[in-house]
C-alpha cells in the first residue's frame, strides 16, 4: 500500500504555471487582503454612527419638541382647569 510521501516521491511533475495565471492569483490574494480590513472598517464606521449623530439628532428633538409647545395653547395645557 503505497503512502503520501511514496505518492508525492513518484508523481510526475505537472504542467508549469503560466505567468498570466500568477498574476490572477496576485491580483486575489490582494484583493483578499484588503477584504478584513474593509469589513472592520465598516464595522468600526457602523458602530460609530450613532454616537456621532447622538448630538444632532439631539438638537433635532430639542428644538422639535421646543417649536411644538411653543405653538399650543397654555390653557390647553394645565390639565386641572
Amino acid at each position: 500500500m503505497p503512502t503520501q510521501a511514496s505518492n508525492l516521491i513518484n508523481a510526475q511533475p505537472g504542467p508549469a504555471v503560466s505567468p498570466q495565471t500568477w498574476a490572477k492569483i496576485a491580483a486575489w490574494a490582494a484583493f483578499l487582503v484588503t477584504v478584513p480590513s474593509a469589513l472592520w472598517r465598516v464595522l468600526m464606521i457602523a458602530c460609530y454612527a450613532p454616537i456621532f449623530l447622538w448630538g444632532p439628532l439631539l438638537l433635532v428633538a430639542v428644538v422639535g419638541y421646543w417649536l411644538r409647545r411653543r405653538y399650543t395653547d397654555p390653557a390647553q395645557a394645565r390639565v386641572g382647569s
